[in-house]
């Protein structure tokens, strides 16, 4: 996927814990094919395997564990923790070929396809969006951003260039215009326009309601500053989302109200940090008391192990707790 590296955000790209799809291990086992790991299971947006038509599997199903994408224990095929086999065949039920996911992960497959001669450039997404909101919307990004399901601050940035979509918002747009990610980047123009220009023509009465609504809105902040902000601090952006607008609606309308909701997450960020401090410390001590009195020597993947992977010693200040108490 080297060719679109300047296109694709990192965050939220790849995932933190394996998949994969046990039908095609076993295949590789059976037809004595290397066994793999594909690059298409490590990316988040992708949960179905579009060759045998089932969900990628993310436990082992022996052990019940997840694994890490890479692990110390790691072996293609097996499971890191117990070290089971993960292939097997015969999964029911078959995921239909007209499900969304199946279409997303077509998109992403015709994107790997390689292609030595092509770089994507960053600026080519606002290049298209201009080049279809024009097309298909007569130049109206309100209506695009509605057609497209983006909060339309967030779309015109993109529209603007300012930022740029992630993957998974990026291929609902390509299933939405019915092209492929490859025809985005290149302008084609879409030819069937009928269903599109009529999804847009007539906005329902609920969409309106609920981006500007302002009494709404305002009753929603106050309750959750004086009663929910107690028990329960969340983002301003988690407030934004439960709303259904775009948290750069609340800065400009309700800028103190925002202040005040900042204030309150971010107190509520630094007292969890310092109990997690004050938690380290008194869990390290347990678990290297528990290492030595067993004569076992408190290596870090003991006391990680011991430590119920709540903790890494691979965390600067976890290490340094761990150096001073061994």
């Amino acid at each position: 996927m080297i060719s679109w590296s300047h296109v694709l955000p990192s965050r939220g790209l790849m995932r933190t814990e394996k998949a994969w799809c046990p039908e095609c291990l076993q295949v590789a086992l059976d037809n004595e094919e290397p066994i793999y790991e594909q690059l298409v299971w490590t990316l988040k947006i992708v949960s179905i395997c579009t060759i045998h038509r089932i969900k990628l599997s993310t436990h082992c199903p022996y052990c019940s564990k997840k694994m890490s994408v890479l692990s110390r224990n790691g072996k293609p095929g097996s499971c890191s923790t117990c070290e089971r086999w993960l292939g097997e065949k015969g999964w029911t039920p078959r995921i239909d070929d007209n499900s969304e996911d199946i279409k997303k992960t077509i998109l992403i497959l015709q994107m790997m396809i390689p292609n030595s001669n092509t770089m994507y450039r960053r600026e080519q997404i606002s290049e298209s969006l201009k080049f279809y909101v024009e097309q298909l919307f007569g130049g109206n990004i309100k209506k695009a951003a509605e057609y497209f399901k983006v909060a339309n601050a967030t779309f015109r940035d993109w529209y603007k260039g300012r930022t740029i979509p992630p993957l998974n918002s990026l291929v609902s747009i390509c299933l939405r215009l019915d092209i492929s990610v490859v025809n985005f980047f290149n302008k084609v123009p879409v030819l069937e326009l009928n269903n599109i220009l009529d999804a847009v023509s007539s906005p329902t009465k609920t969409d309106v309601r609920q981006k500007y609504d302002h009494v709404y809105i305002k009753s929603y902040i106050n309750k959750y500053i004086q009663q929910e902000s107690i028990t329960s601090p969340k983002s301003l952006r988690s407030i934004a989302t439960s709303i259904g607008c775009d948290r750069r609606l609340l800065y400009i309308k309700y800028p103190t109200e925002s202040k005040k909701i900042v204030d309150i997450y971010a107190k509520y960020l630094k007292r969890e940090k310092t109990k997690r401090e004050e938690n380290v410390d008194i869990e390290m001590k347990v678990a290297i008391e528990k290492l030595v009195n067993s004569d076992t020597y408190p290596s870090r993947r003991k006391v990680e192990t011991l430590l119920g992977g709540r903790y890494l010693i691979r965390e600067r200040k976890v290490a340094l707790k761990w150096k001073s108490i061994k």
